[in-house]
């Protein structure tokens, strides 16, 4: 196969794939893409693309810790951007009324500078 990509960028394409295969329903191969990712970024410090795209692909998996896991060790939590993910990407909605939502969510993004 040829590379196209490096480091963080090449976990978001084998996230990509992995967010795929599990909504086939082929829950194997889509942790074998997410332990790809995981083996090309320092999952304990996650860029927030990095973060975010892979608790997307580890929740579609039904691995909420895992998810958890990884968007604790992103920082600045308080980071906007984060937080936008963090509330708006379809594949963390699990997170609003969940309980780790207090841990995760900055009360307000807006008023961080």
């Amino acid at each position: 196969g040829s590379r196209l990509t490096t480091g963080g960028e090449q976990a978001n394409a084998w996230v990509m794939y992995a967010r795929a295969m599990g909504a086939l329903g082929r829950t194997a191969e889509a942790r074998q893409y997410i332990d790809r990712a995981m083996k090309v970024i320092d999952p304990s410090h996650p860029a927030k693309h990095e973060a975010t795209c892979l608790a997307a692909a580890l929740s579609s998996l039904h691995d909420t810790l895992g998810a958890v896991r990884i968007l604790s060790a992103y920082s600045p939590r308080e980071d906007v951007h984060f937080q936008l993910h963090l509330k708006r990407d379809p594949g963390l909605r699990w997170i609003k009324g969940s309980r780790w939502e207090a841990a995760l969510f900055v009360a307000d993004p807006k008023k961080i500078q």
